[in-house]
């Protein structure tokens, strides 16, 4: 049971992962919680005044509740218990926190040796989502549903009928686990970037459309013979041009199993490879290739390489597969090199290959798959204390810490928004030491988290703010998910090795309806099957 129920949460995982995420609203930073839990008190900082001989005595305030944490700790993050932000949590959270960290790169390992020593459990301690699932099921992890109804009234905002099933165990449908809620995650995608300062100096307008895209690649390639013109960093090319191509964006799979666009609303799972929208897809990257304006390396980049050298080094006009963290950081890098002529930026969605319409489709899932647990031995003095301090970092007022640390140091309010200072950028090394640990589950505001600041970023919004769609965020669950998992062991890597060889020319689209019934034979409708039950349920569930 133990290793089907493994099965079946390793795959939910990449779907939360990949997340990532949805939203058919511009992000609106307003609409997120401001308030501060009622019942966390601040240590006092000052003894009160005496009581006049007539009244009673006023109490003492409550001693600070000691909990132990342990999560991982993050290359960059070099956070000491004695910093600023650390005591000032202590002090709003009335908690006294000692805190075991761990380097991240052996995590895994980490949380595997911790949790088979239960007895020495820490009182919050980090895990994923998949050993959430499993250890819950054991008695171990407390069930925090009635703890968040009650003493988490800013976590409680986040959580939706529909953005919580990720969070959900398989078993009995109770939430194990708080994670990180990115904010950002709900408009945020990989999104078509390029080079403004080539289309500038061409004379050139930002395109619309596929075709239009197509006939400028070969514009700017008769121009700059040395450019590459569109670049990728690994083979998923097929993957990001969904949106153009009507297809909306994967449920379960490594691209596999998802909805296409003007099917969404209908709620009927496709096995994407097979479709006519994913072979229009094929043609318009396999002409790209033959006309010498895809690099052909896509296949074969390392990541490293591909970012120093060609992205930030001045030598590609466009990518499908960045975003617009990555295109102003490709700015910043270039800049730095002494490129100042280097501007990438990011495009507005291409319009729809069918429908004419810009849309970006995603899947509705902002929470991370990694959080903190509670351990269900602890009191439940402690309990509550370790539920109220994880409430505590979904607040405005720690957002506004973590992200900009402290007003009159690190940033100043202008016209009620926060802008860094100069010395928030000179202290870098300062603001680590006294820095937010990463791995702590916190609530990361748009506006905060994304650094509207940036032009690249900024841009994106503006751009693409209203252009998203929900996709449904399915869990798979029972039986089936090991079956399920085998069809997708042979028929994955088949997909992907014919989807570039679609692509190079090394196999003829003749060959069309041939590779179809490859996938059929693997078990594509089979799968389909499953996926589509998985489906229904989330429907059944948020209605």
């Amino acid at each position: 049971m133990k290793k089907a129920l493994e099965m079946a949460i390793a795959l939910t995982l990449a779907l939360i992962m990949l997340a990532g995420c949805g939203s058919s609203a511009a992000p609106v930073a307003t609409a997120a919680p401001t308030q501060e839990p009622a019942a966390v008190q601040p240590a006092a900082t000052a003894q009160p005044a005496a009581p006049a001989a007539t009244e009673e005595p006023a109490p003492a305030p409550a001693e600070p509740v000691k909990l132990s944490i342990a999560l991982p700790l993050h290359v960059s993050d070099t956070a000491t218990m004695d910093g600023k932000i650390m005591k000032t949590l202590m002090e709003k959270t009335n908690t006294d926190l000692t805190i075991d960290m761990w380097p991240a790169d052996g995590a895994a390992e980490r949380r595997n040796t911790m949790l088979a020593d239960i007895k020495n459990l820490p009182d919050l301690f980090d895990l994923t989502a998949e050993q959430a699932f499993i250890y819950s099921a054991e008695g171990i992890l407390e069930p925090l549903d009635e703890l968040i109804d009650q003493y988490a009234p800013n976590i409680k905002k986040f959580m939706t009928a529909e953005n919580t099933a990720p969070l959900r165990s398989p078993t009995d449908g109770k939430i194990y686990f708080v994670p990180q809620y990115d904010t950002i995650n709900e408009t945020c995608d990989i999104t078509f970037t390029y080079r403004k300062d080539i289309l500038d100096a061409m004379g050139e307008k930002e395109p619309t459309t596929l075709d239009e895209w197509h006939e400028l690649f070969k514009k700017v390639k008769a121009a700059y013979p040395d450019l590459i013109i569109l670049s990728e960093r690994f083979p998923n090319v097929a993957y990001f041009t969904h949106s153009a191509f009507d297809m909306g964006r994967f449920m379960f799979g490594d691209f596999m199993y998802g909805m296409i666009g003007s099917e969404i609303d209908k709620g009927q799972s496709v096995f994407l490879p097979t479709t006519s929208q994913w072979k229009d897809m094929l043609t318009f990257y396999s002409e790209l290739y033959a006309e010498g304006l895809l690099d052909p390396a896509y296949m074969t980049h390392d990541s490293t390489q591909w970012w120093n050298e060609k992205i930030a080094g001045g030598k590609v006009f466009a990518c499908w597969t960045m975003n617009q963290g990555r295109a102003q950081s490709a700015n910043d890098l270039a800049h730095e090199a002494g490129l100042n002529e280097v501007q990438w930026i990011v495009a507005e969605t291409t319009k729809n290959y069918k429908t004419g319409e810009r849309v970006v489709y995603k899947v509705a899932n902002p929470w991370n798959s990694v959080g903190l647990a509670l351990n269900a031995k602890i009191s439940e003095e402690k309990k509550i204390a370790a539920i109220k301090f994880l409430d505590y970092n979904f607040t405005e007022e720690s957002a506004l810490m973590y992200y900009y640390g402290f007003e009159g140091e690190d940033y100043t309010l202008e016209n009620g928004k926060p802008k860094r200072t100069q010395a928030f950028a000179d202290n870098e090394a300062k603001r680590k030491k006294e820095g937010w640990l990463y791995g702590m589950p916190a609530w990361k505001p748009l506006d905060m988290y994304a650094d509207l600041s940036q032009p690249a970023i900024a841009d994106h919004y503006a751009k693409n703010g209203n252009n998203f769609i929900s996709m449904p965020l399915i869990s798979p669950v029972g039986d089936n998910v090991e079956r399920l998992n085998s069809i997708m062991s042979e028929l994955q890597p088949f997909t992907q090795t014919a989807r570039d060889e679609f692509i190079t020319g090394r196999r003829s689209f003749d060959d069309w309806d041939s590779y179809v019934a490859e996938c059929e034979a693997l078990g594509s409708a089979e799968g389909n099957g499953y996926v589509q039950e998985w489906l229904d349920a989330y429907y059944a569930n948020i209605r």
